[in-house]
């Protein structure tokens, strides 16, 4: 056997290397598939290449995780539909029309009440300077005059409720002239005659039908009214000088207890500062009076109505419902539990009324008489009013 030297050595190599093919070459593992391997943890395959995993399927809509077996897919809630942003169009929308709803509401109900404050106004026989130009006209007829003349009127028409107009001028006449001979006339006395003869077709009660002319051929001198509403109409002539607001209002309590009837305030009045009241009714009546005589701003007249939607509507307001409003708004002032129904209740029930609260009805702002609620903090006495 002969021996193999290194040429011949490197031949046979060679030999080998082309009846083998080219050296193939394994690419590194990782070293965490190392590891693995050798846990058992992972297998490859001796088929060739190992398939591709199927993609996993996502979760339904709305799953709601289940179970804890081992190979179940965790089901998760899909997160929840953000309102707002997904109709931020129709929720602006729908604002703006609201607000211009609101709008439209507000501006039609404004337009009904000023259209019903225009309609009495337009109904007035007198404007508050004719009122004014009435009053400065009579400097001298004072608070005694006008006493005296409520005092013979009641002794004249006991009854009270049929007085012609032309029976009441002929007692005022006379009073007035009463130690001076003949007979005194009240200067623009055309005001007074003009507000009582409207009163007689627009007043609580009217019985004639409205006419072009107050003074036409229906002789309204001959109608009767009531010696209540002559006595409001003749304290419009009280002079600026000679009678203050409170005064005037004086005037009328008394004319309401002389004419209605004085009564102890024992019989269920307030007790406070008179010995004597009116009844609630006389002073309706009173409110009733200086309504239709003018006597009160058109602005606190109008009330609204129980027709809220679409749009509020509003109506002229009774005498009853200004006295009611007023001493409603005393009974929550006074911080009552009854305030509302309960007060309106307790105010019905209570029928007498001391000056005080006569003077506080007349002066509240659902009254107002002679504008006096818009001068709160105005000195009285001043003749002004």
């Amino acid at each position: 056997m002969y021996p193999i030297g290194s040429a011949a050595l490197v031949r046979a190599l060679r030999s080998i290397s082309r009846n083998v093919g080219p050296t193939v070459r394994r690419a590194p593992v990782p070293s965490s598939c190392r590891a693995a391997s050798k846990r058992g943890a992972v297998r490859f395959s001796t088929e060739g290449a190992a398939p591709k995993p199927a993609a996993a399927s996502s979760p339904k809509p709305g799953a709601v995780a289940a179970g804890g077996g081992s190979g179940e897919v965790a089901k998760t809630d899909t997160p929840m539909t953000d309102v707002f942003f997904d109709n931020a169009g129709k929720i602006f929308i729908g604002f703006i029309v609201s607000i211009i709803a609101m709008v439209v509401r507000s501006t039609k109900g404004g337009t009904n009440k000023n259209s019903v404050r225009d309609e009495i106004e337009n109904s007035s026989a007198l404007d508050p300077f004719e009122i004014d130009d009435l009053r400065s006209a009579n400097p001298t007829f004072d608070c005694a005059s006008f006493l005296r003349i409520a005092r013979v009127a009641a002794a004249t028409f006991p009854h009270g409720d049929d007085v012609t107009y032309s029976d009441f001028v002929g007692v005022v006449l006379a009073t007035l002239g009463e130690g001076g001979g003949a007979a005194v006339t009240l200067r623009n006395g055309h005001l007074l005659d003009r507000a009582v003869f409207a009163a007689g077709i627009v007043g609580p009660g009217a019985k004639r039908a409205p006419t072009v002319d107050l003074f036409g051929a229906e002789d309204a001198t001959a109608e009767k009214y009531p010696l209540l509403l002559l006595l409001a109409a003749l304290s419009m002539a009280l002079g600026s000088a000679t009678a203050s607001p409170d005064e005037r209002i004086a005037m009328l309590f008394e004319c309401c207890q002389t004419i209605g009837g004085s009564i102890s305030l024992d019989d269920g009045g307030s007790g406070r500062g008179e010995e004597n009241g009116v009844s609630l009714a006389s002073t309706i009546d009173m409110v009733g009076h200086l309504q239709s005589t003018c006597q009160l701003p058109s602005e606190t007249q109008v009330v609204a109505t129980d027709t809220k939607y679409p749009i509020q509507t509003h109506r002229v307001a009774s005498p009853e419902d200004l006295v009611r409003a007023a001493r409603k708004l005393f009974a929550e002032n006074r911080g009552k539990e009854e305030a509302g129904e309960a007060a309106e209740e307790e105010d019905t029930g209570r029928t007498v009324l001391d000056f005080g609260e006569f003077a506080k009805i007349l002066k509240s702002k659902h009254v107002c008489v002679w504008g006096e609620c818009y001068f709160p903090k105005r000195k009285r006495g001043n003749g002004s009013g």
